[in-house]
């Protein structure tokens, strides 16, 4: 004989398992999903529509590889103003045509989006075309109605189902979708080793000087000149010694100079694109007005630059004035031994080597911050992450009662 208590678990675990609770509790029609599939795609429409629309008019965000590398041989085609003048570049570029021309972190980006769209199709095709009909025609049907207003949701999901035996199948399906989940991630992984090996061993890898140059941070104030941070890289690394050695130093003004060089160039490139725009020998030139008189545009740009690359030439001559910084760069003969090198780094402390970025890729005001200032730096971006996610709370839960299905219906 049960006792009190078990019974009314039992009548607790039967009402959860029910369909007449479930029908009461927790009732959705089909109607309120289809409305929440008409307003993602709305909304998915209408964002396609703008990116059409601001596509053609707005050049410096959706060409800007086409004016950026005008004498590159890495320029991609240019595109007409079409409204789909964009779908035959696409439908052309294949993945090893991206990985020549853009790179390789971008190949992988679009990968993954289509690894997702290949798993949830997958995941849909065999949920809507197995497990649905089955939890569907193993429940008690008798409640079920054609009238899509009153058609529950309920109805074909695991609490309609009445049959345990029926359960097997969802086990099954469970290790399905894992075995397929871990068979594409594995196909991944494979592609990943052999685009890898291909890049690494690519002319235009080997070219770039930073394929040879690792990056050493840390570096202690004793070590903080190029013969002592050699010294120490060939002792304890023997087998791979560096063939030069540079530490990284504060230019000071020269940062803001170049700067400040690379803005006039961009100035004279705009009044230069304007003037030279059709038959120029007629048109006057340029003029601007400095100190409340007009000049002439060009030839004040012009000067402006000469300038400025003298100072700068002067400015460079001063290196070795100039502070050391924690930052280190070491070259080597070829990028496999840069990479051997790398791995042979690994428990040399309290240095910290790594493959060398792109010089136009680092931020030298972060890699020359001491240690302290790097650990409050992280625990503040930590702070203002959390602060974030307390103020996006709002908006999202906003958006999320309105996707909702039931909130919908």
């Amino acid at each position: 004989m049960s006792s009190p208590s078990n019974s009314v678990l039992e009548d607790i675990i039967s009402g959860i398992f029910s369909d007449d609770s479930q029908t009461q509790k927790q009732y959705l029609s089909i109607v309120g999903l289809l409305y929440q599939t008409g307003i993602m795609f709305a909304i998915g429409a209408g964002a396609f529509l703008v990116f059409i629309i601001l596509r053609p008019r707005n050049t410096r965000v959706y060409a800007r590889r086409y004016k950026a590398l005008a004498k590159d041989e890495r320029r991609p085609p240019k595109l007409g103003r079409g409204p789909f003048a964009w779908v035959p570049a696409i439908w052309k570029a294949n993945e090893q045509y991206l990985m020549d021309n853009v790179d390789m972190d971008t190949v992988y980006f679009l990968r993954f989006i289509k690894l997702n769209i290949w798993l949830l199709l997958i995941y849909t095709v065999l949920g809507m075309c197995v497990t649905v009909p089955v939890n569907y025609s193993n429940g008690n049907n008798a409640n079920v109605t054609d009238d899509l207003n009153k058609f529950a949701l309920l109805w074909i999901t695991l609490y309609h189902i009445t049959s345990l035996k029926v359960f097997w199948l969802h086990a099954i399906g469970a290790y399905v979708f894992t075995v397929i989940f871990f068979y594409f991630i594995w196909r991944e992984h494979k592609k990943f080793e052999i685009d890898r090996q291909n890049y690494f061993t690519s002319p235009g890898y080997l070219r770039k000087l930073q394929s040879r140059t690792i990056m050493v941070t840390r570096v202690p104030a004793d070590m903080q000149t190029d013969a002592q941070l050699q010294a120490y890289f060939t002792e304890h690394s023997p087998s791979y010694p560096p063939a030069q050695v540079s530490i990284a130093r504060k230019i000071g003004e020269l940062q803001e100079l170049i700067d400040q060089h690379e803005k006039m160039v961009r100035k004279l490139e705009r009044v230069l694109c304007k003037y030279l725009v059709g038959d120029y020998a007629s048109k006057p030139r340029p003029q601007m007005k400095v100190s409340g008189a007009m000049v002439d545009a060009i030839e004040h740009y012009t000067r402006e630059i000469e300038g400025m690359e003298s100072l700068i030439n002067k400015t460079r001559h001063e290196t070795e004035t100039f502070t050391p910084t924690s930052v280190g760069f070491l070259s080597y003969p070829s990028p496999q031994i840069a990479h051997f090198a790398r791995r042979s780094m690994r428990r040399i402390k309290p240095l910290l080597a790594t493959l060398a970025p792109h010089p136009k890729d680092v931020i030298w005001s972060n890699a020359q911050l001491p240690k302290n200032k790097r650990v409050r730096r992280l625990w503040l971006a930590r702070l203002f992450s959390i602060v974030f996610c307390f103020i996006a709370f709002w908006p999202v839960a906003g958006l999320t009662f309105i996707a909702d299905a039931s909130n919908i219906q």
